[in-house]
């Protein structure tokens, strides 16, 4: 039997209805809804409970006969959550989830708002609910500090953007890499790009490369890497990707080499939704005048940024 169509004036529309709206407009998927939703923390002073900050998620129906619907919960104030001790015969492993309870489905008379509870296992569950965490409780602890906290949570529906930036150098571009100790120097200088982060970006995936830098004579050898964020000293940005080596043949001269980089780093709350600066580096570690690597009019230099929101407790530095 057909229930009555989603919204025609006049008409009765059953919960059921709602319930399957919510499952389309989630695209059929269950999850928090912001990458800040829902985060389980210690308490500021850890004791016998944890937080549960607020936010909203997408739990999908699992009773039996909710199949294509799904609730919508909404926390608007963090709340706490007691643990209880554990004792010295062992230690515990419990899981934070939010549920519900649907009196239509064999839920609680009368109904009553989602809640969140600790289980100590998350398989075969027959009611809606949303996996937050997991708590890894020693024997015979009574305080929860966030060493023993595991976040579970997944987004519903995460966002992506894909930025490419290119530079090819031109006719007086070129630029020696002379730059040594740890601080080095831009390389190449004109290759910086200012690039706008995302609000709800908590992750971003660099690939960078050095194209067509030349070893010209000798042996040189030291790394390279990628800066962004504001300055957190004179010369070095608050955060870079891991440094990559680069080390010359001193038995072949005049010989062109491409630098490769590609690693994954947070993107801190404090420069999510800012405009930053992505500065390429370099720095030599040894090696003299003419052995040093040189880019010019024939090197260019491109980075790949792909920015990811995913759960931000994850990808906090």
């Amino acid at each position: 039997m057909f229930l009555p169509a989603w919204a025609v004036d006049g008409t009765t529309v059953p919960a059921a209805m709602a319930r399957h709206e919510t499952y389309r407009s989630a695209g059929g998927r269950g999850g928090i809804t912001r990458a800040t939703d829902l985060e389980v923390t210690e308490l500021d002073t850890p004791g016998d409970a944890v937080r549960i900050m607020p936010g909203a998620a997408t739990l999908l129906n699992s009773y039996p006969g909710g199949e294509g619907q799904a609730y919508g919960v909404t926390n608007n104030a963090a709340v706490e959550l007691p643990v209880p001790a554990t004792g010295s015969g062992g230690g515990a492993t419990r899981y934070v989830i939010v549920r519900v309870d649907d009196p239509e489905f064999g839920g609680q008379e009368p109904a009553v708002p989602p809640y969140p509870t600790l289980v100590s296992s998350v398989d075969s569950l027959n009611f809606p609910h949303e996996v937050l965490a997991r708590i890894d409780q020693p024997a015979s602890t009574a305080t929860i500090t966030k060493e023993m906290i595991v976040d579970q949570r997944r987004l519903n529906n995460p966002r992506t953007w894909y930025d490419q930036r290119a530079y090819s150098l031109v006719t007086g571009d070129g630029e020696q890499l002379n730059g040594t100790g740890s601080d080095g120097e831009w390389y190449p200088n004109a290759a910086a790009q200012d690039v706008y982060i995302p609000e709800w970006a908590t992750s971003v995936s660099i690939i960078a490369i050095w194209a067509s830098v030349v070893y010209r004579e000798g042996n040189t050898y030291g790394r390279f890497w990628l800066e962004f964020g504001p300055y957190e000293s004179t010369h070095n940005r608050k955060y870079a990707t891991q440094r990559q080596s680069f080390d010359a043949d001193s038995g072949r001269n005049n010989v062109r080499t491409n630098w490769h980089l590609a690693d994954t780093r947070a993107v801190a709350s404090d420069i999510r939704g800012t405009t930053q600066k992505f500065v390429p580096k370099g720095t030599i570690h040894g090696g003299t005048g003419k052995s040093r690597p040189y880019m010019d009019a024939v090197s260019n230099f491109s980075m790949q940024l792909y920015f990811r929101e995913l759960p931000a407790s994850e990808y906090e530095p």
